[in-house]
């Protein structure tokens, strides 16, 4: 039983326009406009290897208007965010009269071995803001060349969820097999990788479902 092999070198990513990257030794974060992970070359990879393929946030039903974001060191990032109070309306002219009432989003990370992450929620309106935070989050482990042309390599993904009270883990597991001759003798090879995104909260239990995370939080008025 052999192991595909794995090249321990800085990760090989195209830098584009509006994109983000903190990285520390193997790890990089990749994320676009909006500090999240949408999608294409997009990801939080580890050794050539894209373990966050999908990683969006949501306020209610809306997705949180970035204020400022930016790098802080090589290997860390902050960003404000906000978004109208419950019950107010929808589009940029509602952004823009929530400068003052609104619901703000503090999001802090690191990498290094893995990512870690720090979200406040702050009301900073007059009335009691009721509202459910949603994670949406997927995980593919392409290899990096993978990211921006055809999938070479299809395994199989599982994903496990566990909650105690206040803690809880999401955790995928990959597994991808494949038969090769070398020196006319037939090989079997097998790629295992695995992530556990572990939550935990101050108040209130998360929930999970459909590859979402979803977090009820009920704050009074000035209340993080």
């Amino acid at each position: 039983m052999d192991a595909f092999s794995i090249e321990r070198s800085l990760i090989r990513l195209r830098v584009r326009e509006h994109a983000s990257y903190i990285s520390k030794g193997d790890t990089v974060l990749a994320t676009g406009a909006s500090g999240f992970i949408e999608g294409g070359e997009e990801g939080l990879f580890v050794r050539q290897t894209r373990l966050l393929s999908r990683y969006r946030c949501q306020l209610g039903r809306r997705r949180p208007h970035p204020v400022t974001k930016s790098n802080v060191r090589q290997d860390s990032w902050m960003g404000y965010y906000i978004v109208p109070a419950p019950g107010e309306p929808v589009g940029d002219d509602a952004i823009a009269a929530a400068a003052q009432q609104a619901v703000e989003l503090q999001v802090s990370r690191w990498v290094g071995d893995g990512m870690r992450e720090h979200f406040v929620l702050t009301n900073f309106t007059q009335s009691p803001a009721q509202l459910r935070m949603t994670l949406e989050i997927d995980a593919d482990f392409a290899d990096i060349e993978e990211t921006h042309g055809p999938r070479q390599q299809e395994g199989t993904r599982k994903r496990h969820w566990k909650r105690d009270g206040n803690v809880a883990a999401l955790t995928f597991d990959y597994v991808a097999t494949r038969d090769v001759r070398r020196e006319g003798k037939r090989h079997h090879l097998r790629f295992d990788a695995g992530m556990t995104l572990r939550i935990e909260t101050s108040s209130g239990s998360p929930k999970h479902r459909a590859g979402r995370i979803q977090f009820d939080i009920d704050l009074a008025p000035g209340a993080s």
